[in-house]
């Protein structure tokens, strides 16, 4: 059988025996040339090879980049943890409290929690968040706000 290269647009023949083989294999009868099909293999043999070098150089470089973020992001952490640190003595968070109890019998100002049932130092970072309805003003000794069912206060230890 003859055929006309869809290609270069030259005659060509094609055996019973290759026609036999494309339909046993569910393919098309070629419309190229024996010589054109060749042409076109090796043209998608060189493509597919710089495709794979293309994408091999992106790998490379898409690693490159990422261990790059990955230690500056490292870098980021190990500086925020340094000035935490330095901060956290620089500028301490609570208030300088004194530890040191009253000594008994000493009446001095507390304020009570009346929903807690603690009492504090005035003082005490505790005090401010208390809820101004539950914060009421005493004037007296620890045994005195100890009687009165209030227990002393963990943070201030009044």
């Amino acid at each position: 059988m003859k055929l006309i290269c869809k290609q270069c647009k030259q005659e060509f023949e094609i055996t019973d025996s290759e026609i036999n083989f494309f339909k046993s294999k569910n393919l098309n009868i070629p419309k190229r040339c024996k010589r054109c099909r060749a042409v076109n293999k090796s043209k998608n043999n060189i493509s597919q090879l710089n495709n794979s070098y293309d994408h091999d150089f992106y790998y490379e470089n898409t690693n490159k980049k990422n261990s790059f973020f990955k230690a500056l992001i490292i870098f980021s952490v190990i500086i925020i943890c340094a000035l935490a640190i330095f901060f956290s003595f620089v500028h301490p968070r609570k208030a300088n409290i004194s530890k040191s109890p009253i000594s008994s019998g000493q009446q001095v100002t507390y304020y009570l929690n009346t929903y807690r049932h603690k009492f504090h130092r005035p003082s005490c970072p505790s005090v401010l968040e208390m809820n101004s309805q539950n914060r009421q003003e005493f004037y007296g000794t620890r045994e005195e706000a100890i009687e009165m069912g209030y227990s002393p206060c963990h943070n201030c230890n009044p």
